[in-house]
């Protein structure tokens, strides 16, 4: 099974690791084919290398074992076939532990994840909710995992973080705080507010939205985000030409 996976930890031990980290998420190339942040074809494609390239290197400073499954790894043909796939071959290596995470959370950040690393190893499972009602990451105990009941979990909807909360009694989880993921260009314009932001990824967001932040009107649902840009001194809602 071990063939199967792809990793950029080298030397991991087994019986040194009790918990491992899943990277679930598409090639840069293959995002730019389902996602399309910027209009620009070659930001695109540079954006989702930079989502790639931050979460790999946040998981590395963790010094646990990891593992990235993207197109060319994930078996199945639906959603919930391929991550249920994922996480039962990474478990079935021994670990008592799985943290899951993607690729489009810019927020999450290393604190975050060092959060979780001790909550998973004391025993909770842990989930962080986005804003869509689907889920960031996954901190899962191998004993209370079951393939059958996670693979008809209502996947990419908004009911998916509360159909997996209510599987679990209240003292065996932890919630993370919710945070936003990045699947349009809204998105990316609303996460471009985020104090969590690396001032490098606010400003390629920035750099990839520059068409589109000139629709009119659009922040006047999110007056938290007008400080990130220059606005007309006007007395009504600031309004962008």
């Amino acid at each position: 099974m071990a063939n199967l996976l792809v990793t950029s930890y080298v030397n991991a031990s087994m019986s040194a690791n009790a918990t491992a980290i899943i990277v679930f998420a598409r090639s840069a190339s293959a995002e730019c084919s389902h996602k399309f942040i910027s209009t620009s074809a070659y930001k695109n494609r540079l954006l989702f290398e930079l989502f790639n390239n931050r979460v790999r290197a946040i998981v590395k400073k963790t010094r646990l074992p990891h593992y990235t499954f993207d197109e060319t790894q994930q078996k199945g043909l639906t959603f919930a076939e391929k991550i249920t796939h994922s996480i039962e071959s990474v478990f079935s290596l021994g670990y008592q532990n799985l943290i899951v995470i993607g690729n489009d959370c810019p927020a999450m950040n290393m604190s975050l994840l060092k959060e979780v690393i001790v909550a998973v190893e004391a025993g909770k499972n842990v989930f962080g909710p986005d804003n869509r009602g689907g889920v960031y990451l996954m901190g899962l105990q191998k004993s209370s995992y079951y393939t059958d009941i996670f693979k008809n979990l209502r996947w990419q909807t908004s009911f998916l973080f509360r159909d997996i909360v209510n599987m679990y009694q209240v003292n065996d989880v932890r919630v993370l705080p919710k945070l936003k993921d990045v699947n349009t260009r809204y998105d990316a314009l609303i996460s471009i507010s985020d104090i969590r932001l690396s001032e490098t990824l606010r400003a390629f967001l920035m750099a990839c939205l520059t068409l589109f932040i000139k629709i009119k009107r659009i922040f006047l649902l999110h007056f938290s985000i007008y400080d990130s840009f220059q606005c007309r001194p006007l007395r009504a809602p600031p309004f962008f030409g």
